[in-house]
């Protein structure tokens, strides 16, 4: 049985590590001026994360952006955890464990220039949601932002009912005796058991048969916090922004960078009915119609002022972005709602070449344009949005900015990789550039981790970090299977010591290494 402390909230289980780059405050930044609407200050900030889990993403944040990062998450476990990833690593942020109710009492708060929160919003109940709300009302700035992401109707519709199913399941005959975990695999199990006795739910709503088979092989931990929370509440976007009318907030447009290039979402009878609807509201709720919309990455503001021309393009050309992926490995095809869509190679490539130059450091969307004047600066900052929106690119801060953010990230990174060496789930680090994170797994943190120690050939990187693997009982897999022997397992990472060996200078033009 749940504690009375946690509102039918999951506590027997910790969420996972996650980091989520859409609360970056360089990312929102970018987001709003591509939107045409003037963004919170770049440096000094003051930010909130409600409903933090691990807290990964708030220490991230705190560790690479200049300012003042508090968090709280009322598991009580999850903010011992985030509270020592804090200190370890001297991240500076401000850590809690109350509720939101508890949060909204405390008059020891600033204002907020961000107040973020990723997902939880769905698994809380109606009160915590209007008192979440409230928070917002009082502690967001005026020209202020909200990141708020949650489970999108309609695009959950058909799968609600498994859903239900899976939980009623996991209530009644799940045996307390038995961990979450047995208890979730066999709800799961009771869904497929259904399935195979011709529930004509599963003939009819084909979307839910495949959401019950991607459910297998998924964490625990996410399947726990994601599916049998006692509260859970796909909404509508409509509802979601009447309710924060209460907090004087209004939409601005998509955390989601891809959401922003309607060309590659929607064919041309959707756009041109979309063009036709007035009412942003009314717009926004037929393009969730439209895409069938499952999960969105919103942005609100308080006090919602509009760029004009002049200052929008000055902020688009001032802005810096830095590659998160080498050239050579960027595909010139973007999977979206309406398939593969084919990048334009004469300026794709080109402008990769650009942003490759001068061993990947940071550049402003002048720089490119000056570099590129064959091209024009609505086809570069398309471009840009796409690659960014594909995680291909990144924003990236000012120089001063992120000279000022090294230290701290550098701390936060020699941590990380020291866990390293033992069984660790965070596959993130830090970096200035970016002021946010950069995913990094376990093996590339090992071969860090040798550099470290002096090791430069491949053969040598691959000999280090076979040494910690062998200290820690793990083996390679391959084609699910493990390797054998020892010249095995050495060549295989003398091969994967090569590739992240070329990939270094891009971890050094974001300050992840020196």
């Amino acid at each position: 049985m749940q504690p009375e402390w946690t509102s039918g909230y999951v506590a027997e289980i910790d969420y996972t590590h996650g980091y989520y780059r859409e609360m970056n405050p360089a990312h929102l930044r970018f987001a709003l001026i591509s939107r045409g609407f003037a963004p919170p200050p770049a440096s000094d900030i003051r930010y909130l994360e409600l409903g933090f889990g691990q807290g990964l993403s708030l220490n991230i944040h705190a560790a690479s952006t200049r300012g003042q990062f508090w968090g709280t998450d009322f598991n009580p476990a999850q903010a011992a955890n985030a509270q020592a990833l804090a200190a370890a690593t001297g991240s500076g942020s401000h850590v809690l464990d109350d509720g939101f109710a508890e949060l909204l009492a405390r008059d020891d708060l600033p204002q907020f220039d961000y107040i973020c929160a990723h997902g939880v919003w769905s698994w809380v109940s109606d009160e915590n949601r209007d008192t979440m709300v409230a928070l917002m009302r009082k502690r967001l700035k005026l020209g202020g932002a909200l990141y708020l992401s949650y489970n999108a109707l309609p695009g959950w519709s058909q799968s609600m009912p498994l859903r239900a199913l899976m939980k009623l399941h996991e209530d009644i005959a799940g045996s307390q005796e038995k961990g979450i975990a047995d208890r979730i695999n066999n709800a799961i199990g009771f869904g497929e058991a259904v399935d195979a006795a011709g529930a004509l739910y599963f003939r009819q709503a084909p979307a839910a048969r495949e959401r019950l088979k991607s459910l297998k092989g998924k964490p625990v931990n996410y399947l726990a916090h994601e599916y049998f929370n006692r509260d859970w509440k796909p909404m509508y976007f409509a509802d979601v922004a009447k309710m924060l009318e209460n907090a004087k907030l209004s939409f601005a447009g998509s955390s989601n960078l891809l959401d922003h290039v309607d060309a590659v979402n929607l064919n041309d009878a959707a756009r041109n009915f979309l063009a036709g609807i007035a009412h942003p509201m009314l717009r926004e709720t037929a393009r969730d119609y439209l895409l069938n919309q499952v999960f969105r990455r919103d942005i609100y503001l308080r006090g919602a002022r509009r760029l004009t021309i002049a200052e929008r393009n000055a902020l688009l050309s001032e802005t810096r972005v830095v590659l998160l992926t080498l050239p050579d490995e960027i595909p010139m095809k973007l999977t979206s709602p309406l398939g593969e869509i084919n990048l334009a190679e004469q300026i794709y490539k080109p402008l990769l070449q650009t942003l490759a130059a001068d061993n990947y450091k940071p550049k402003s969307l002048s720089e490119i344009a000056a570099a590129r004047p064959e091209t024009n600066q609505a086809q570069i900052v398309q471009a840009i949005t796409l690659l960014i929106g594909a995680n291909h690119l990144g924003v990236a801060q000012s120089a001063a900015e992120e000279q000022a953010c090294r230290v701290n990230a550098q701390r936060f990174n020699s941590h990380v990789l020291a866990r390293a060496r033992q069984v660790s789930e965070i596959n993130y680090l830090a970096s200035p550039v970016l002021g946010g994170g950069v995913t990094v797994q376990k093996l590339p943190q090992m071969f860090m981790l040798a550099q470290a120690e002096g090791a430069k050939t491949p053969a040598a990187l691959a000999k280090a970090v076979y040494a910690m693997m062998n200290a820690l009982g793990q083996k390679i897999f391959k084609d699910g299977k493990p390797l054998d022997g020892d010249d095995a397992h050495l060549a295989q990472l003398t091969e994967d010591a090569k590739a992240h060996q070329r990939r270094m200078p891009l971890m050094q033009a974001l300050g992840v290494v020196k």
